[in-house]
Order: C-alpha cells, then sequence, then structure tokens
C-alpha cells in the first residue's frame, strides 16, 4: 500500500518538523521553516504536510462520522472526533498566525492529528495483512482433512469417499 508509506513517512517529516527542536541536540532545520525565524513558512509547511495525510485517510473521517450519525460509534469515530478538533482548533491558530498573532505558532496540533491518523491506518495495514495470513494458514488447514476414510463392515475394510461417512460407523 503506497498510501500507507507516504503517510507515514511524511508523519515522520512532521515530527522532524515540529519536534526536531525539543531534543536536546537539536535536530538541524533550515533557517526558513525555523518557527521562530518564520512562523507562516512554518505553518504553511505543516499544512503542506497535513493536507495530503487526511486525504489519503479520508475514509478514516467518513466511516467515523457515518458511524457516529447512526450512532453506532467505532474506533474510527473517536480517532475522527480527536484528530478533527486538532485540525480545527489548528485551523484557528492558523488563521491568527497569518493575522500577526505568532504566539499561535506555539498552538498548532497538526502534528498529532498526521501522527494518530497515520499510525491508524498503519495499524490497519498490518492488522489486514494478518487476517490474510490466517485465512490462508485455515485454509491450507482445511486442506490437510483426509479424502477418503476405510470402514469396517464386520472382517471387510472398504474405502468411502470422506463425505459418505455417517455417525455410528467404524472406521
Amino acid at each position: 500500500h503506497w498510501d500507507v508509506k507516504i503517510g507515514v513517512a511524511l508523519a515522520v517529516v512532521m515530527i522532524y518538523l515540529t519536534m526536531g527542536q525539543m531534543f536536546a541536540f537539536k535536530l538541524p532545520i533550515p533557517s526558513f521553516l525555523n518557527l521562530e525565524i518564520n512562523p507562516i513558512l512554518y505553518t504553511l509547511a505543516q499544512w503542506l504536510i497535513t493536507i495530503p495525510v487526511l486525504w489519503m485517510n479520508r475514509l478514516i473521517f467518513i466511516r467515523g462520522f457515518k458511524s457516529l450519525f447512526n450512532k453506532t460509534p467505532n474506533m474510527d469515530s473517536l480517532v475522527a472526533i480527536g484528530t478533527g478538533a486538532a485540525v480545527v482548533y489548528s485551523i484557528y491558530g492558523s488563521l491568527q498566525i497569518f493575522m500577526g498573532n505568532m504566539h499561535y505558532v506555539h498552538h498548532l496540533y497538526l502534528e498529532s492529528a498526521v501522527v494518530i491518523v497515520a499510525l491508524i491506518r498503519l495499524g490497519k495495514y498490518f492488522e489486514s495483512k494478518s487476517k490474510a495470513k490466517t485465512t490462508e494458514a485455515i485454509k491450507s488447514l482445511l486442506n490437510l482433512k483426509p479424502k477418503t476414510a476405510i470402514l469396517k463392515r464386520g472382517d471387510e475394510e472398504i474405502t468411502i469417499d470422506i463425505d459418505d461417512v455417517r455417525i455410528g460407523d467404524h472406521l
């Protein structure tokens, strides 16, 4: 799944961009993306990462809100509400930054939405791969079933199709 790989790669880039300066040894970042030097480009860079990740994972939001409105919430509902709230608040924060209130550069939560959605999607990918392997293993086990049985009638033994075996037969 190319979209899962792209989503995880963009999440890693987002973590580097937004949290790289929080480590004891600050990760290098170009000055034009530094939140203190250029908060507007920093904000735009986050949106350039966020929009494709949210678009590739839009089914999480569609299924989540649909099941919520049908009063049958599921995990997608929880993810959609949580990440949706982070995105909506980040829209507000971005508008504040674009209007000159640079304090909001510290209150964008797009990385949370991107990382959560990417990891949920990665988990679903692993789950589907695991289910496929389990299904194949079960099919293989079913194919191990014998095709014939030896039925004993008195002193005589005859080979019969396994589907012809009945309760009470001596095999």
